[in-house]
């Protein structure tokens, strides 16, 4: 009786440590994308900021801010834009805003709904209003955190596609660039964030 359990537990034993050969994970369905840290930096009133994004030594995009008075209305804007180039884009809708994205949104050449990809544009995300009886703000950027804005580059016949991540500070009035990515394939969707 010994000997028949000594021989089920060795053959228990032996089928249980059969070698097998790993299944490889299969690759991201999400395309190789070129990140860029800006580790927080801050674009304060009266201060700019470019971003290389594709890292081919030229200014892709650019952070900035303007002072504009309008003496009708007797009112001040401290105005914070992001800008284009001639070979990159934002998407820009007919009130002249650019989308808030939350991350894993997508970014394609269909632009989101209202929008439209434009090249050298200079959007307003952001402005302080200042009247003689107080002071607001507006903008779609206004109270974001960690919030992405859709982009592309152009090169040649191919349009890249990615995002900047960024954040506004109303309390001190400045926006913080955290982070970001463009693909290295060129015509792939992708997604803020990843």
């Amino acid at each position: 009786m010994q000997w028949y359990l000594c021989a089920v537990t060795a053959l228990l034993l032996t089928t249980g440590c059969k070698k097998t050969t790993c299944k490889t994970l299969p690759e991201p369905t999400d395309p190789k994308m070129e990140y860029t840290e800006l580790k927080d930096r801050t674009v304060g009133f009266n201060s700019s900021y470019s971003i290389d994004l594709d890292k081919d030594g030229e200014s892709d995009f650019s952070f900035s801010t303007l002072l504009v008075g309008d003496p009708i209305l007797k009112r001040d804007y401290r105005q914070y834009y992001i800008s284009s180039k001639f070979y990159t884009n934002c998407q820009v809708n007919e009130n002249e805003e650019t989308p808030v994205l939350q991350r894993g949104d997508k970014i394609a050449s269909a632009p989101l709904e209202g929008f439209h990809w434009y090249n050298a544009s200079h959007v307003v995300i952001a402005q302080k209003i200042i009247e003689m009886n107080g002071t607001s703000w507006s903008g779609n950027w206004k109270q974001v955190a960690h919030a992405y804005q859709p982009v592309s580059i152009l090169k040649g016949d191919k349009t890249y596609y990615g995002w900047i991540e960024l954040s506004f500070d109303i309390q001190n009035e400045r926006i913080i660039l955290h982070r970001a990515a463009v693909a290295k394939e060129a015509g792939v969707e992708v997604k803020a964030g990843i």
